[in-house]
């Protein structure tokens, strides 16, 4: 069976979860109906829909997120996460990666995988924000400018 999760802090856009939903309905062949949304910060590892979703898991499953940061916000809580679908033997597609893990993977090598998508997610997290701040300083800039 094939199931979706999606985790989208409730600051997020509705839009923004439509978006991610689509795409989970096309890029995994998924039904709505089979894709957990889960609105909260993700600082929390044990939160109910995760656990919901690791539950209904059985062997020959894939679980079908659309990018790492929807599991986990570091490295160990998505090792964790990560070790508990494989002792399933189930797997994982991270859609935004295009990477498949699954329990015959060796365990050093999904590790290893693991902590580079991680580091390169945490790279892209940093970026955003550095963006993010840019912009606001411009848009602070343009309000001196204007008043």
């Amino acid at each position: 069976m094939d199931l979706g999760y999606i985790r989208l802090p409730a600051c997020k856009s509705q839009q923004d979860l439509d978006k991610g939903i689509a795409h989970l309905e096309q890029a995994g062949n998924l039904p709505k109906s089979s894709i957990s949304l889960d609105r909260s910060d993700g600082k929390n590892p044990d939160r109910k829909e995760l656990q919901d979703v690791l539950r209904a898991l059985h062997p020959g499953d894939v679980l079908h997120i659309l990018s790492l940061e929807h599991l986990a916000n570091n490295i160990e809580d998505l090792q964790r996460i990560i070790k508990k679908i494989r002792d399933k033997k189930a797997e994982v597609h991270l859609h935004s990666d295009g990477v498949t893990i699954n329990a015959a993977d060796s365990e050093s090598t999904t590790q290893i995988m693991l902590e580079i998508l991680g580091v390169i997610a945490k790279w892209q997290k940093n970026l955003d924000q550095e963006r993010d701040l840019e912009e606001e300083r411009d848009t602070k800039r343009l309000d001196t400018y204007w008043s």
